[in-house]
């Protein structure tokens, strides 16, 4: 197998992610929207929001007075008062679950080329 192929899927795979993931797109079509449960970029980016904006108050001075801005106004992807241990129990587990695939195929190919060493 040549070395392009793995570099290709990766790449469309993480471009992927990085679009689905709420950094750059928000209205992402409904049929596309569910790969965004997939991506850990998504899980991260949620994380971040909920740790940067959670007990702080931002203010609209734009008027003149400042006024306090309610988080529903800030347009973020999730809510900053929600609790963060979802988000990190599941990046947690696809950390797990990614780390389990990787070693049963990196046994599976090693196995293969042991075989035909002897």
């Amino acid at each position: 197998m040549c070395s392009c192929c793995p570099q290709t899927v990766t790449t469309v795979v993480i471009l992927t992610f990085l679009l689905v993931g709420g950094y750059y797109v928000r209205n992402i079509p409904v049929w596309i929207a569910w790969i965004r449960y997939l991506s850990f970029l998504f899980w991260g980016y949620n994380l971040v929001i909920k740790t940067q904006f959670s007990d702080t108050t931002y203010y609209d001075c734009s008027s003149g007075t400042c006024q306090p801005i309610p988080s529903q106004q800030l347009a973020l992807t999730t809510d900053p008062t929600a609790p963060a241990y979802p988000d990190v129990l599941i990046l947690l587990a696809m950390l797990i679950f990614l780390r389990l695939v990787i070693y049963y195929v990196l046994r599976r190919k090693t196995r293969v080329k042991q075989r035909n060493v002897q």
